[in-house]
């Protein structure tokens, strides 16, 4: 059996589908930019900040083969049901990209006489709210104090899905984020004042994502959002280009790591 399409991690084949038109599979979703004029001059200026892409449309045509015409409604049905929710869908073409798809409705159509054959087109529409691609399995990267700074694996697209985690003994960490340059472009920082101090047995998570850092210790987390210093955000990794983090803070920071999961059009 050759495996093209996948939901939520089961082959299409496995229900008995296969593939009759993907047309609009990889399709992107419009881009849209904010704009300004120009005073005095010609033309005008995009606004990066203000841009931005609109959902993807994602439209799948099946052919559906029952054994028989009972088989047929029984599959539908649990066809159906499955896709409702979000669906995790990706293909043949790079398994380890996986799109996030919510069902925008379904349509079938008898192949032939409707209630004798159980042969059956199925019309299948997604929409992707967030149009990107995604890393099946998030990218690990390292992070030492030794290290000035540990390289950042980027895809084509921006990403906040970034995490990192930090493993005590560690006193006011700070992360940092660098251009390709190596310039610094945002920091992260948690001073000793403000309370968030891991000891040898806690280790601490910050999430970009949610806007979220918690501390677990003995079993039990704990929120430390508020420690985050006021003038810092959480890291965006908005340009495709190349980016690099660094961390500093007092102990020893064995074990820290970031975990990423990159973004492709």
């Amino acid at each position: 059996m050759t495996e093209t399409l996948y939901i939520n991690g089961a082959p299409a084949e496995l229900w008995g589908l296969q593939v009759a038109n993907a047309s609009r599979w990889r399709d992107t979703g419009r881009f849209r930019y904010e704009t300004a004029r120009r005073p005095l001059d010609v033309g005008l200026d995009v606004l990066e900040q203000g841009s931005s892409v609109d959902e993807a449309s994602v439209g799948l045509r099946f052919l559906l083969t029952p054994a028989t015409v009972a088989a047929r409604r029984a599959l539908v049905d649990a066809l159906t049901a499955a896709l409702v929710g979000v669906v995790e869908v990706s293909s043949l073409e790079d398994p380890t990209k996986i799109r996030y798809c919510r069902l925008l409705g379904a349509t079938y159509a008898p192949v032939g006489k409707a209630l004798v054959n159980a042969q059956t087109i199925a019309d299948v529409e997604f929409v992707a709210f967030d149009p990107r691609w995604w890393d099946r399995d998030p990218q690990v990267v390292h992070l030492a104090l030794a290290s000035p700074r540990s390289a950042v694996p980027m895809g084509s697209a921006p990403t906040r899905r970034l995490q990192l985690v930090l493993v005590g003994p560690f006193t006011a960490p700070t992360v940092t984020l660098y251009d390709a340059a190596g310039r610094a472009i945002q920091q992260m920082r948690f001073s000793a004042d403000s309370g968030w101090n891991l000891t040898a047995s806690m280790w601490g998570l910050i999430d970009c994502e949610r806007g979220l850092v918690q501390e677990y210790a003995s079993g039990v987390w704990v929120d430390r959002t508020s420690t985050l210093h006021e003038d810092d955000t959480f890291f965006s990794l908005r340009q495709p280009a190349a980016h690099s983090i660094g961390i500093a803070g007092g102990g020893a920071g064995a074990g820290a790591h970031a975990t990423i999961r990159r973004g492709w059009y």
